[in-house]
């Protein structure tokens, strides 16, 4: 299905699955990835504060997200209003997944996809599309594969990969999305250069991310708390560098924000 888009992330080169789609080899050497559970794991060997702290949320992730359960309703309503001053978050689910047509038929990249939980009922409807679900933690894309396979959808290849070195081979996307995660880059520059590089020209860039400088209780709560645990990391952009970062490679169509949660849409210069 991407024959030719997914790359080596160290020395570039093409990368094929074998028949049995088991490894993927590295073309043109005798290297190769594995494939666990259907996943192309591109850090085989990683294991940091990040993937530990997803890894180990990824069973409660989905209940946290929309206070799901007696338990979360009654002790996560209080904890969300407190950090981020509201509870009705569909503006930043919303907004970004309302950038793709439901008749879209190109390849879109998915990254950081989670558990699936925010994007499935879409990609239920994206059959021509191909779509490239990449993550920085294994136990969550399992999370995200099992679900798209309950619902039926079989067009998604799962990476295991990091936004800052993407397998991806250049202009190759034909849109990204981007929800809830930047936040979570440890390399924010780095990661949004490689997201304009395997974007084509005029090709779409939607999302949502935390930006700082906009409730001093939701800032101290990711500096002590989400930043400690290993979801977020530091530096954190504000509206403005979000703005001017993004505007140099990107031209902007719209962009929202409640509070510290901004939401955009832009399309590649």
């Amino acid at each position: 299905m991407l024959d030719g888009i997914l790359i080596c992330p160290r020395t570039h080169s093409r990368i094929t699955i074998d028949a049995a789609n088991s490894i993927a080899k590295v073309e043109g050497s005798d290297s190769s990835y594995p494939i666990k559970d259907g996943i192309v794991d591109f850090l085989p060997h990683t294991e940091d504060r990040i993937t530990r702290a997803y890894d180990s949320c990824a069973s409660s992730y989905d209940n946290y997200m929309t206070l799901s359960g007696l338990a979360w309703k009654l002790f996560g309503t209080p904890f969300v209003l407190l950090v981020w001053g509201f509870l009705d978050d569909k503006v930043f689910i919303n907004k970004p997944l309302a950038s793709i047509p439901d008749d879209f038929d190109g390849v879109l990249l998915d990254v950081p996809a989670g558990t699936g939980m925010f994007t499935f009922d879409k990609y239920r409807k994206l059959n021509r599309a191909s779509i490239i679900a990449i993550d920085y933690s294994l136990a969550m894309l399992q999370k995200a594969r099992e679900r798209y396979a309950e619902n039926g959808i079989r067009n998604v290849t799962f990476i295991r990969g990091d936004v800052g070195n993407l397998p991806v081979r250049q202009a190759s996307i034909d849109m990204c999305l981007s929800m809830a995660g930047f936040h979570a880059f440890p390399n924010k520059d780095q990661g949004l250069d490689e997201i304009a590089r395997v974007l084509k020209h005029n090709s779409i860039f939607s999302g949502s991310f935390y930006i700082k400088g906009k409730r001093l209780l939701t800032d101290l709560f990711v500096r002590q708390i989400f930043c400690r645990k290993g979801f977020f990391t530091a530096p954190f952009y504000d509206e403005h560098e979000c703005l001017s970062k993004f505007g140099e490679q990107f031209n902007i169509h719209h962009t929202a924000n409640i509070k510290s949660g901004f939401c955009f849409e832009m399309s590649k210069k």
